[in-house]
């Protein structure tokens, strides 16, 4: 589980933005610092300007940065992500934004691309150099070849998502065009919508300090907003597709727990969305987990709550099919 935040104002000029306009990379930060809870390894935000795109990247977590760190970063169009690793270690190179080889598309992505590897291989023998460990990476990198053949940013976004296979939220920016493009498959992605721009997040806390209207995209849908507005589409048929505007009636409080009265309910009715996550996690990776479980002499198990059950039927299973003499079961 990763954080996605995004933000383009409307009417601030190309990239400076407008005097007394909003800080791309200030909303964008204060957003990822709501977020924190879907990822804290390490975090990164994008800032697209007229000839380069700017880059802030760290391991570890956002809470304690502050912008005054550096000044530089600041424009009317930012995308920022907060990550929990799953492809490649917690390091600078693999934190995100991802960028394409020629470094005018940046991406952050949330999900798992299962036909990565595959990806990789294709683009590698054309000859592109990955700098990254992450399934991500790909996307920029097909975005890049698929902009020269296709010169439309939108279009060629969509072409790229329908070669995807797994689950997706995306976030997309690119140097000299000042717009903001967001796509879901799989991974939840929320458009808000504000008199001064528009806005993506992966939960509503990202932004609702800032819009208090929003769009709940559904799997297979694309938004791209701009100066002169915002436009749905389907990725699949590529046809405009008409969504209501949510108003969103909670505080901060309730908007972390998505409109539900509390936690548990939540989780209880999140549960089909995890499982489909869980089902779609890449054979290659679960292979490689399997492995190391069969040559383990030792597992270790952590639960919390209820999640105590499913540890101690896990452990009595990996025991019983590996056996593993030894295993201990921590909770609390």
């Amino acid at each position: 589980m990763c954080g996605i935040v995004g933000y383009v104002g409307k009417g601030n000029g190309p990239f400076d933005g407008a005097q007394g306009a909003l800080n791309a990379a200030e909303v964008v930060v204060d957003g990822l610092k709501r977020l924190e809870y879907r990822g804290y390894d390490s975090w990164g935000i994008a800032i697209p300007t007229e000839n380069k795109i700017l880059i802030h990247k760290q391991v570890g977590k956002i809470g304690g940065f502050n912008l005054s760190e550096t000044p530089e970063m600041k424009g009317a169009i930012a995308i920022g992500h907060t990550r929990w690793a799953t492809h490649g270690g917690v390091t600078e190179a693999n934190s995100h934004p991802h960028l394409s080889a020629d470094k005018t598309i940046a991406v952050v992505h949330n999900g798992i691309i299962e036909n990565y590897q595959e990806m990789r291989a294709k683009l590698e023998k054309k000859g592109v150099k990955f700098r990254s460990q992450t399934d991500t990476e790909v996307i920029p990198q097909a975005l890049e070849l698929e902009l020269k053949k296709t010169p439309n940013l939108k279009k060629a976004v969509i072409n790229v998502l329908n070669e995807l296979e797994g689950s997706y939220a995306v976030a997309v920016v690119v140097e000299g065009q000042k717009k903001l493009i967001g796509a879901r498959k799989g991974s939840p992605l929320v458009f808000g919508i504000a008199k001064d721009g528009y806005y993506l997040g992966s939960d509503v806390p990202a932004f609702l300090k800032y819009a208090q209207k929003a769009v709940f995209l559904d799997d297979m849908e694309l938004v791209e907003a701009d100066d002169d507005g915002y436009e749905i589409t389907n990725i699949e048929t590529g046809k405009k597709v008409v969504k209501k505007v949510t108003k969103i009636m909670w505080n901060i409080e309730d908007a972390e727990k998505g409109g539900y009265p509390h936690f548990m309910i939540k989780e209880m009715l999140e549960q089909p969305m995890v499982l489909d996550k869980t089902a779609a996690t890449s054979h290659v990776e679960l292979a490689k987990a399997a492995a190391m479980i069969r040559k383990a002499k030792q597992i270790w198990v952590v639960a919390c709550g209820t999640a105590l059950h499913a540890g101690m039927y896990g452990s009595y299973i990996f025991a019983l099919n590996n056996n593993i003499n030894l295993l201990a079961l921590f909770y609390c």
